[in-house]
């Protein structure tokens, strides 16, 4: 049997022995205690799988969005890649034409130099025959 007497300020005892309680008494609090346990686990566990599903849904959401971004840029970068490539086969062609252009100056100006020998050997030839 457990005292619940207390000492007064004397060190006197006041009060009488209380008696401990049944057993039948303490497994009934213990299961009011297990249960109320229980029942807090259980919300609990519930709100924990409730946030667990809302982070994966937001999770699976900036997933699918980041996917959607990523096809987005690749598009982007195939267009770059090919206006890019167009813009070096211009350049190319650009570049021939120029060459072509300036082979035909070059044979212009051979072709008026042997014109301009040839008109003044004409000149020479008609002057010698004057």
């Amino acid at each position: 049997r457990a005292s619940t007497a207390v000492a007064d300020g004397d060190g006197a005892r006041v009060g009488a022995p209380a008696t401990a309680p049944s057993l039948p008494t303490v497994l009934s609090a213990l299961d009011r205690t297990l249960e109320s346990f229980s029942h807090a686990f259980a919300t609990n566990l519930e709100r924990a799988h409730g946030a667990l599903a809302a982070s994966e849904s937001a999770t699976l959401a900036s997933t699918r969005s980041c996917a959607a971004h990523a096809e987005a840029l690749r598009i982007e970068c195939d267009r770059a890649a090919r206006v890019s490539a167009r813009a070096r086969d211009d350049v190319r062609a650009i570049a021939g034409t120029l060459e072509a252009l300036e082979q035909r100056l070059e044979e212009a100006k051979r072709a008026r130099a042997s014109a301009a020998v040839l008109e003044s050997v004409v000149d020479a030839y008609v002057a010698r025959r004057t």
